[in-house]
């Protein structure tokens, strides 16, 4: 391990100590940094909020890699994981959709 992708997992870990937000992934409730994607503005006929939302969450693997199975709750929203992607040794970039 380089001291560039030490230094990488570092800056990443205070970014998210400042600025992270709760997220449960298969139970486990930790701080990861949120960006939302796109929303889209279908509604149903009958008035049903089935609107599509897409976010993506950067956590810093600790152990095991979730599973693509795994539930997700955010703000109380429950999201599935559509892709996981690794950013480096131990960064994890997780795309979810709401379900």
């Amino acid at each position: 391990m380089s001291y560039a992708t030490l230094d990488h997992q570092a800056a990443l870990a205070d970014l998210i100590a400042f600025e992270g937000k709760m997220i449960e992934i298969d139970g486990v409730k930790m701080r990861a940094i949120i960006e939302q994607g796109d929303t889209s503005f279908e509604a149903s006929e009958f008035g049903i909020d089935n609107r599509e939302s897409t976010l993506t969450a950067t956590i810093l693997n600790r152990g095991t890699t979730p599973r693509k199975q795994a539930p997700v709750f955010y703000q109380g929203q429950k999201y599935r994981i559509t892709a996981i992607k690794p950013e480096g040794e131990r960064i994890l970039s997780i795309d979810l959709t709401n379900d």
